[in-house]
């Protein structure tokens, strides 16, 4: 599938002869992206239904409000216009509201981060409880994509950072999982090349280098739909669901930890079916693109401006082990390809805790 421009949406619901509309939006982020012509004549066109009243990180709660008003209405399409919390939301929405019709619901999608990559993905995130549960179907993967940079233009810096920082973690994570391909490989590579030449200006509100994470961003949720991603996520999800970091910012937490785990890879600790030397070639390929960019992972958390101490979050030392270790996506976790002791993980959090 391929990113297409605004100007294609209007053309492809004429085509689909779409009446009702059921746009599943941001806030702040619609606000500007209505004011577009091509967007104000669609919506003015068409009886159009919004739905906006969510949560970032959708929940159970916010799903059923967001599925009796589509069922209500009788949609015929749905078009979301937001980050992937909306993105998601609008997948779930599809999900739990179409069993019966899948086939005749267009599914339409409008991000306006550069980062979650949930507009080339088949599967959404959904917390019940604060536990993150992921929503697995080809029927929520979007129909059609269109991207246009000015859209990114209203995010914040710390907007930039989270969800630039969690597309890098995508394309790093994508390449070394236990489950990545040929393809994939292939899309993590060029979406880390894309993303190491953009991230530090994009976060100076630079619109070329926007376009180009955007681009990174996209290729890298190609690669975890088919490859997932593994640990540094794994831990990150509690992070959200407790103390509210947004996903990109937990995942910085500890993708640096997880990195430079590798340096213990060996026989005994390797768990990807590929063998120890086909990790190690991967290992030894990231490392030469972080020299070729004369970087490194701390680097950009740094660049970004990203705090990775918990203890500056309110988070107390205890509640590490209760809510972040112990409340771990295993799912996620059995994605990295080499085995480790969790108590290094502990020492690793302990660490921040003296500083202080």
């Amino acid at each position: 599938m391929s990113l297409l421009s605004i100007n294609k949406l209007k053309e492809n619901l004429e085509k689909n002869k779409t009446g009702r509309i059921f746009w599943v939006t941001g806030n702040k982020s619609f606000n500007k992206c209505k004011n577009d012509n091509r967007l104000r004549s669609i919506i003015k066109s068409r009886k159009s239904i919004f739905f906006n009243d969510f949560t970032p990180n959708p929940n159970e709660k916010d799903l059923k409000k967001g599925c009796k008003k589509f069922l209500s209405k009788d949609c015929e399409e749905i078009v979301a216009v937001g980050g992937g919390s909306v993105i998601d939301m609008a997948k779930l929405i599809l999900y739990k509201s179409n069993t019966k019709n899948k086939d005749k619901i267009k599914f339409h999608v409008i991000p306006t981060t550069a980062g979650s990559g949930s507009e080339a993905t088949n599967f959404a995130v959904l917390y019940k409880e604060k536990i993150k549960h992921s929503i697995q179907d080809d029927i929520i993967k979007p129909d059609y994509v269109y991207f246009d940079v000015d859209y990114l233009l209203s995010n914040s810096n710390y907007q930039i950072a989270c969800s630039g920082f969690d597309a890098f973690a995508q394309a790093i994570e994508s390449y070394w999982s236990v489950n990545s391909n040929a393809e994939s490989e292939k899309n993590s590579l060029r979406a880390l090349t894309l993303i190491l030449g953009s991230i530090e200006d994009s976060y100076k509100g630079d619109k070329g280098s926007l376009n180009k994470l955007y681009q990174g961003s996209y290729l890298a949720g190609k690669a975890i739909n088919v490859a997932k991603t593994t640990a540094a996520h794994a831990f990150a999800y509690s992070f959200t669901s407790n103390y509210g970091l947004p996903h990109g910012h937990a995942v910085a937490m500890t993708l640096s930890f997880f990195y430079k785990k590798f340096k213990d890879l060996n026989e005994e600790t390797c768990q990807d079916d590929r063998g120890l030397e086909f990790v190690r070639s991967k290992i030894s390929k990231l490392n030469e693109i972080f020299d070729e960019f004369n970087t490194c992972i701390q680097d950009i958390i740094d660049t970004l401006n990203l705090d990775i101490n918990p203890s500056n979050f309110f988070i107390r030392e205890n509640e590490i082990e209760n809510v972040i270790i112990n409340k771990v996506n295993y799912e996620r976790l059995k994605n990295y390809p080499m085995k480790f002791n969790l108590n290094e993980l502990r020492n690793y959090f302990k660490s921040f805790y003296e500083k202080n």
